[in-house]
């Protein structure tokens, strides 16, 4: 069978198969490329409210504490 021939027969798994390579390495690319670096860790000590958190970790997360509070209580 020539190169030829298989195109004519299987051109449209070909073009599957390729598509699919090239969308599993594209989603491959777009899952990986996730910043994380947009996370930190926060240490809750006994007895912290949502607001001292805010105090501490606002400025950090470039919000106001009020911002800061809504944002956290929406997360839970």
């Amino acid at each position: 069978m020539t190169v030829k021939q298989f195109w004519d027969k299987y051109y449209i798994a070909v073009i599957f198969v390729i598509v699919s390579i090239v969308m599993g390495v594209v989603f491959l690319f777009v899952t990986s490329a996730t910043d994380q670096s947009n996370y930190s860790k926060v240490d809750i000590l006994s007895g912290d409210s949502v607001w001292q958190l805010a105090e501490r970790h606002a400025d950090e997360a470039k919000m106001d504490k009020a911002s800061f509070v809504a944002w956290v209580e929406k997360k839970q």
